[in-house]
């Protein structure tokens, strides 16, 4: 990526937006790397991205932040790409004007995809279809549901309220007006994990750009986690993508109580 002209996330002219720098626990050798340049931002602040250091890099005191984000609900994503992430090649595509030869009749992407230098819209990760207007879910779950002011729907696992199937992966877009949020709702989770409690069946929650991973959850939350998220404020704000996966881990078995999903999803 700095081959490529690309600097950091965190050098980025639009961070104070979305990040703080912490210049009192920042080592003086590293303080070069938390410069802030007058970049282009062709592409959302992308906390995911291989070029966003973690907290503490090049801290004096590594049990304290060099950085922290103004949103904490998005620290999970710092350091989860191993490569470049969907924001990263958007970046490169736009700096490069990789689809700037395609000119006749290229296709508008929708949901946050972009056209590549191949004529074809590159899709987030769940997300198909020549403009990016399809979910990839099994065929008899999932799908794309359009919500208008304060409407809402209920979204069950598969046999809700009986034990859902194994080898299944149901994805679902959750779409309001332009300028509202989507909020979801938990109302049950119980899906199957180890006894060290990572999850083997999960729900995925993709609640801040729709090209970014979103936070695992397969059990009930607990006294201190949420029972209700709502997207933040960024491009995507009025999208919220879903994916219940039992597919990964098919052989596992089902929890003895209960199993099973049921989730409202809410424009707000």
């Amino acid at each position: 990526m700095h081959a490529l002209g690309q600097l950091h996330e965190h050098s980025r002219s639009d961070r104070e937006t979305f990040i703080s720098i912490i210049k009192g626990n920042i080592k003086k050798e590293f303080m070069d790397n938390f410069e802030k340049y007058d970049t282009f931002d062709r592409t959302p602040y992308d906390v995911e991205s291989v070029m966003q250091y973690s907290l503490n890099a090049g801290a004096k005191d590594e049990s304290k932040p060099t950085m922290m984000l103004h949103d904490q609900s998005l620290a999970f994503l710092i350091g989860l790409s191993k490569t470049m992430t969907f924001y990263d090649v958007q970046e490169i595509n736009k700096a490069y004007q990789c689809s700037a030869l395609c000119k006749e009749d290229p296709p508008v992407c929708q949901n946050g995809g972009y056209v590549l230098h191949t004529c074809q819209c590159m899709c987030p990760d769940d997300l198909n279809g020549t403009t990016c207007n399809q979910v990839k879910s099994d065929k008899d779950c999932g799908g794309i549901i359009d919500l208008d002011w304060n409407q809402y729907e209920s979204i069950p696992s598969d046999k809700y309220p009986w034990k859902y199937r194994t080898n299944k992966r149901c994805v679902w877009m959750i779409r309001g007006p332009s300028d509202s949020n989507i909020k979801l709702t938990i109302k049950k989770l119980n899906l199957s994990v180890s006894k060290g409690q990572a999850c083997y069946h999960w729900l995925e929650i993709k609640y801040n750009l729709v090209g970014q991973s979103g936070i695992r959850r397969c059990n009930n939350p607990s006294a201190e986690e949420i029972t209700e998220i709502t997207t933040t404020d960024s491009v995507d704000k009025n999208i919220m993508i879903l994916t219940f996966d039992s597919k990964i881990s098919k052989d596992i078995k089902l929890p003895k109580d209960d199993p099973g999903m049921l989730l409202e999803v809410k424009v707000v």
